[in-house]
This record gives structure tokens, sequence and C-alpha cells, in this order.
């Protein structure tokens, strides 16, 4: 290239006929389709550490500071704080969604949900406790979520293909009837050793 005095050449940018595996952010990736669409790393914990210090900030509610005792060293949360912080987490759990449903809605042909979580059973438990007969998940459990596997399991736990799986984890619950099959795939990783069907 130096002795031709030439520079790199631009790549070609991939087209959609092109066979390739484009990998994205989802942020990246709002305003395309893709026949198939991996989330990768849906039980992925919500990044809330700027709300674990002294001090908070959110756009809308202001700064908010935790009070510090000097003769113990105890910190104490105020009520502006608390209002800061609690603005901050609604609005990044609210950002999220947004994120999930961009990913989400990427896909033309099929959706692959790669969620992985410790313990199924107990996850499972935890949020069919947080689930209203067929009504749809409340504002507040669904503020409750950390994750965005919280919020698919939420949601395939009233499937009617997830029957085997509650039945599995005795879980009983009202299911909805809904318009798109799925299907499952699981580890043995997951399941503590023993293979899913």
């Amino acid at each position: 290239i130096m002795e031709e005095k030439k520079d790199f050449e631009v790549a070609n940018p991939l087209t959609e006929e092109a066979n390739s595996v484009h990998i994205l952010t989802a942020h990246r990736s709002k305003g395309l389709e893709y026949p198939i669409v991996i989330l990768a790393n849906c039980s992925k914990r919500f990044n809330l550490q700027d709300m674990a210090g002294d001090t908070c900030c959110n756009t809308r509610a202001g700064y908010g500071l935790r009070v510090v005792r000097r003769e113990t060293a105890q910190r104490y949360e105020t009520v502006p704080s608390a209002a800061v912080r609690l603005q901050e987490q609604a609005d990044t759990v609210a950002e999220e969604q947004r994120l999930l449903y961009v990913a989400m809605t990427r896909a033309r042909d099929t959706l692959i949900l790669n969620i992985t979580e410790q313990n199924l059973g107990a996850k499972l438990t935890k949020l069919a406790g947080l689930l209203e007969d067929r009504k749809p998940l409340s504002a507040y459990a669904s503020g409750q979520m950390r994750s965005w596997s919280d919020w698919l399991l939420a949601a395939l736990l009233r499937h009617p293909d997830f029957e085997e799986i509650r039945n599995r984890f005795g879980l009983d619950l009202a299911v909805r009837e809904e318009g798109f099959p799925l299907e499952f795939g699981w580890t043995e990783a997951l399941s503590g050793g023993e293979a899913f069907p």
C-alpha cells in the first residue's frame, strides 16, 4: 500500500442479500429488520449503579443527597433523595422497556430469546406471584422487574404453549389465548442437570 501510495479501500457495505450475521445493540438496530433475530443475555440485570451512591441526579426530579451523621458516619435517606432515586429508577426501567420493544420487533420471521437463570423455578414462582388472573402486568409489578427476562418470563407464564413448564414447577395460572406459537429449547444447565424435553 505504501509503495503504491494508495490508501485502504473502503469495505463494501453488506446488502440485505448478503449471507452474513450482523451483531448489533438494540440501540443500533432501530429501524432495521432481519429474518432471524437472537436476543442474547436477556437475563442481564439493569444497571442501577447510579442510584447506589450518596448522591443521585435525574433530569426531571433534580438532585438528591443522603445525609451523613458525622459522629457515627451513618447515612440516611432524605425525602428529596428518595424521590430522585425513584424517578431515576422509573426512567431506567422505561428505557429498558423501550429497548426490549425495539429489539423484539426487529425479527421478521423468527425471534430467539436467550434467557439464563440460576434458579428458574424460584424465578418463575416469584414472577407468578406478581400476576393477577388474566389481567395485564400491573405498572407496579412491571417496575419491579430487573431484567428483560423478568418481563419475558412473566409474559410466557401465561402462554398456552408454556403449560409443560408451568406444570414442571407446580404453577397454576390463568392462561391467555395467544395467536402465535412458541417453541422451546432448554439446556441441562438450566434444569440443574435434568434435561428438559
